[in-house]
């Protein structure tokens, strides 16, 4: 709770957008991610009308410029004289494969987050995020960041919420499994749509964006992977604005095996939606979750 009062309180008027990452052991892939979030970030400060200023941010080492990045040309340049004003926060679950490290070097904060869980990493993460916004996708090179200008600028028109769909925009073979595919996302998915009447199709989607203030005001608890309905459940129950814009699901990068368990998170995927929707109908009488059962 201190930690979302915290959040709250921060100044975001010198950073647009943090881009935040969960990460356990994603040493293959992380580079390549954070290297996109740049790219994109880059590319959405530059489209606007009026960017903010820049910041400079201080290295591990303490010296008052930011870590160095590669460029074309193979000479490194400085991310504190990168245009405008971004960051990229990873929120590491307890990585030992160096990942912490790489983060580091291509200019990306680490926040360390001894709780388990992709929630936890995730609720840590945005306690720590200084942006105004939140871009938030996984860092196994299974979203492309370099969509974040498409994220940003529906945020700017008023929503506060965006998350992606990519049953819209693409399913690269490999991708996705096919029992999540035909089975798993569609029904719960549409469960949800039913239950809380949101235009969200795709409610696991990982790469999805908000006003920072906003998600924080619902005071997210899950610790898990349903941290992903939850907060579109409660945003639905808050009457927050959500969009869905599509995007292409790549496969990931890893080497071992998948975090997600499908049995085990499915499950909590519904007795969130179940148990919220449940404590609805009681507290409030004919209301169920977000959907009024009156004829």
């Amino acid at each position: 709770m201190s930690q979302q009062r915290d959040a709250l309180e921060q100044d975001a008027t010198d950073v647009l957008v943090t881009v935040l990452m969960p990460c356990l052991n994603e040493a293959p892939t992380l580079a390549a991610c954070i290297q996109q979030a740049h790219a994109g970030c880059q590319d959405a400060l530059a489209n606007r009308p009026r960017s903010p200023c820049s910041i400079s941010e201080t290295s591990a080492a303490g010296e008052a410029d930011g870590p160095l990045l590669p460029a074309e040309n193979d000479q490194p340049r400085n991310v504190a004289t990168l245009p405008s004003a971004y960051e990229i926060v990873i929120a590491d679950n307890g990585s030992t494969d160096g990942s912490p490290e790489i983060a580091t070097e291509n200019g990306a904060r680490v926040v360390h987050v001894p709780r388990k869980g992709y929630g936890a990493a995730l609720m840590a993460g945005i306690a720590a995020a200084r942006g105004r916004y939140v871009v938030m996708g996984d860092s196994d090179c299974s979203y492309d960041f370099r969509e974040v200008p498409r994220f940003i600028e529906n945020l700017e028109e008023g929503y506060d919420l965006v998350v992606g769909n990519r049953f819209a925009g693409g399913i690269m073979p490999g991708a996705m499994p096919w029992h999540h595919r035909y089975i798993g996302n569609p029904v719960l998915s549409g469960l949800g749509r039913l239950l809380y009447r949101t235009p969200v199709r795709d409610w696991h989607c990982g790469l999805r964006a908000f006003d920072r203030k906003s998600i924080v005001s619902l005071q997210l608890r899950s610790s898990g992977m349903e941290f992903a309905s939850e907060m579109v459940l409660r945003s639905a129950r808050s009457h927050l604005s959500a969009k869905e814009i599509a995007i292409t699901l790549h496969p990931d990068g890893r080497h071992g095996r998948p975090h997600l368990r499908s049995l085990r998170d499915g499950f909590r995927h519904l007795w969130c939606m179940l148990r919220t929707a449940v404590f609805c109908h009681i507290r409030h009488g004919n209301q169920f979750g977000g959907r009024s059962l009156r004829p």
